[in-house]
């Protein structure tokens, strides 16, 4: 009996040792990292980013092993470039990270955004975003100059969407009026600081996208000034590689003053996309 005991407790002994052998290994590979990534306020993955606008990108990175790096890359036409430095240290824990950082579009063709996260054991993992992937524009209201020889703002600025004075370093298109208390008022204007511009059309405004009306400057001819009509449509290229598409929506006259009184206080409106 004392024989068939003992052989029964090798047995034991022996398939503990097996199974134990057969468990996970601690230096065993945890799963790969994971990261999600997605633009401020924008639905989707697309963002419409015209060249030398800002974009603001969150992204939340999480793996078993430890962080390593997370990187991310723009690629757009044979370029590609780091939209940050590659981030290696300062992680929010040894295992995650997330931030939002800012990002300057630098295309209006389509750029991809790739953010790439890899752990100690070099698993990686990631997330592609987009600028300009046909994604119309988004129209603004509120375009105005005055009449340049009344007290109202004359020019505009299309970075800051602002009304401004005609003397204004930022104004990208001003009233060039040839004379004031005039009816009727013509609406004339002209691109100042280094703007330039072409005239488009009622469709390319409808449609218009970043690299679409990049695309149509390029290929069209310059105007310095001109006498617009309500529906005119024109492209404007500011800040060096920037761009607007206005469409004339109202010239407004306030007629000529009699014994004394000046009216000048005409104005045009548009809308535009940018």
């Amino acid at each position: 009996m004392k024989r068939i005991s003992f052989l029964l407790n090798m047995v034991a002994i022996a398939a503990t040792a097996f199974l134990s052998s057969c468990g996970p290994d601690k230096d065993d590979p945890k799963p790969a990292p994971t990261v999600s990534a997605a633009f401020v306020g924008v639905s989707g993955s697309n963002a419409a980013a015209p060249a030398g606008s800002v974009v603001k990108i969150n992204y939340s990175a999480t793996a078993g092993e430890e962080l390593k790096s997370i990187t991310a890359t723009a690629t757009y036409g044979t370029t590609t470039v780091n939209v940050w430095e590659p981030k290696t240290k300062g992680f929010k824990s040894s295992t995650a990270d997330d931030a939002t950082v800012e990002y300057t579009s630098p295309s209006n063709d389509e750029v991809t955004i790739t953010i790439i996260v890899t752990d100690k054991k070099d698993q990686t993992s990631k997330v592609p975003l987009t600028l300009n992937k046909s994604v119309p524009l988004v129209e603004s209201t509120g375009g105005i100059y005055y009449n340049i020889f009344g007290s109202g703002k004359s020019a505009f600025d299309f970075d800051t969407k602002a009304n401004v004075s005609s003397s204004d370093a930022l104004a990208d298109i001003v009233s060039s009026e040839a004379a004031g208390n005039t009816d009727p008022f013509k609406g004339t204007f002209k691109v100042v600081n280094g703007a330039q511009m072409i005239k488009s059309s009622a469709a390319s405004y409808t449609s218009a996208t970043a690299k679409s009306i990049a695309t149509e400057f390029a290929a069209g001819t310059t105007a310095s000034e001109i006498s617009p009509i309500v529906g005119d449509v024109f492209i404007v290229k500011y800040s060096t590689s920037m761009f607007a598409i206005m469409k004339i929506t109202a010239i407004n006259s306030d007629g000529v003053g009699t014994g004394g009184t000046v009216k000048n206080q005409d104005n045009v409106t548009f809308v535009y996309k940018k």
